[in-house]
């Protein structure tokens, strides 16, 4: 598989101004605290990338996927009613992108 700057994340959600993928981004407009923040998640990023190519390797041996696919989960409801249960995106999920949506997706590649 190939490192993280080979990498495409593509992200089907929204991304606000002052989110941390706009911070990596433009570390330079922001002051330095930002920057830390920004190279932080990148180290993260790097980290979960190494981790998720080594689990993959061990499991298929021969022929690694084309990628994976994250799910940030779907809205709940309590039966006949119309209130939602709090929603609370799939831990994994969350580890790449800090997005509590429902209905997101995360596809790397």
């Amino acid at each position: 598989m190939a490192r993280l700057s080979e990498f495409s994340i593509i992200l089907s959600l929204r991304i606000k101004q002052n989110t941390v993928g706009k911070l990596l981004r433009q570390a330079h407009q922001f002051p330095k605290e930002y920057a830390v923040i920004a190279a932080s998640y990148k180290d993260h990023v790097s980290q979960l990338q190494t981790n998720y190519e080594s689990a993959l390797l061990s499991v298929f041996d021969k022929q690694p996927p084309d990628g994976v696919l994250l799910y940030s989960g779907s809205e709940q409801y309590y039966y006949a009613d119309d209130r939602g249960v709090t929603f609370q995106a799939y831990g994994h999920f969350l580890h790449w992108i800090d997005v509590n949506r429902p209905g997101q997706m995360l596809c790397i590649r």
